[in-house]
């Protein structure tokens, strides 16, 4: 019985130290995509402004941040907060955030508050350009 009870608590340790060693896997490689898929963003960001520029102008600002004037005079912000790998917006009143993590291919992606999977950066920057413009 105790040699039971033994081998169990070691096999639970064994599986606790593979998943540890899984997220720390996880979190090396989102070091290193997430400020990709946050460059991708903004990229689409200023090539959506470069496309319209009768309704939006993109403030150059250092890299973690885009700052775009829209001609409704409302001002869409953007910025990558590396410690969280989150992409938060402030929109006038409206504010939300977008988490990257590691798809089912271990690609990074971007997630909304549901959890879901956006299909591209340029979806996202899609989707807040939109917003910035409705009254």
């Amino acid at each position: 019985m105790l040699d039971r009870v033994i081998a169990e608590l070691e096999a639970k340790k064994l599986q606790r130290s593979l998943s540890d060693e899984r997220f720390i896997r996880e979190q090396r490689i989102l070091d290193d995509l997430a400020p990709r898929l946050w460059r991708e963003v903004r990229q689409a960001l200023q090539s959506e402004c470069k496309a319209h520029p009768d309704h939006f102008h993109f403030e150059i600002q250092p890299e973690p941040l885009a700052r775009i004037r829209c001609t409704n005079r409302k001002v869409l912000e953007v910025e990558y907060l590396s410690e969280s790998r989150t992409v938060v917006f402030e929109c006038g009143e409206l504010r939300g955030e977008f988490g990257i993590g590691l798809d089912g291919q271990n690609r990074a992606a971007l997630y909304d508050g549901e959890a879901k999977i956006l299909p591209s950066a340029a979806y996202l920057a899609d989707e807040l350009l939109t917003l910035a413009l409705q009254p």
